[in-house]
Formats: structure tokens, C-alpha cells, sequence
């Protein structure tokens, strides 16, 4: 029976809705946290999340089951849920629809 290792690293850009800077300080370290957490719930492994006042720039290893559509869709709807619950002043955050990603290091090896 083969086995199927895949490692697909995927560098993902996604904004703030309007750009507006929702980012600050005091909330941003929590909230890349959490973003990773998010990614290695679906089974992705996060390497690195980060990025200024307006957008977050997410490296990790895209999970085997799922589509990149379907990981950011997840991680953007659960996070913009949880700031507006963790931080109810921000009740208007969002993430802009959509996101630009790059691919990379992208090996497949069948045992």
C-alpha cells in the first residue's frame, strides 16, 4: 500500500476589511496566536504569522485534506468571530474578502 507524504508551504496576504488598521499593538501578538492555532487545528503546521497595522502575511504548511480555500475561509471566518468576541470595542473588524497567495517547496513523494 503506498503512502503519500506532501509538503506544500504556502506564503498567505490577506487585509484588514477597508485596510482599516484593526492591528494595534496591544491586540496583535494575540491575535497571530491565534491565527496559528486556527491553522494547526485544521491540520496545517504555522512557521510564521505576522505583519503591520492592516494585513497579515501567514507562512505554514498547507493541511493535507484541505483546499487553500477553504483553510483561509476557516481561518478568517473564526478569528474575525473570535476578536469580536475577545475585544467587543472591535465589534466592527473583518478581513477583506479574498487573499493573495504564493506557493512554494512544493514536493510530493509516493512510498
Amino acid at each position: 500500500m503506498a503512502h503519500t507524504y506532501t509538503n506544500i508551504l504556502i506564503h498567505a496576504i490577506f487585509s484588514t476589511k477597508n485596510r482599516h488598521p484593526w492591528l494595534a499593538p496591544e491586540i496583535r501578538d494575540e491575535v497571530f496566536r491565534y491565527l496559528g492555532g486556527t491553522l494547526r487545528e485544521l491540520g496545517g503546521q504555522s512557521r510564521l504569522v505576522s505583519g503591520p497595522l492592516d494585513h497579515v502575511h501567514m507562512l505554514f504548511l498547507q493541511p493535507r485534506a484541505l483546499s487553500i480555500a477553504t483553510v483561509m475561509e476557516k481561518v478568517k471566518a473564526s478569528s474575525s468571530r473570535w476578536v469580536k468576541k475577545r475585544w467587543p470595542e472591535r465589534c466592527s473588524f473583518g478581513w477583506q474578502t479574498g487573499y493573495a497567495r504564493l506557493a512554494s517547496a512544493n514536493r510530493t513523494r509516493t512510498r
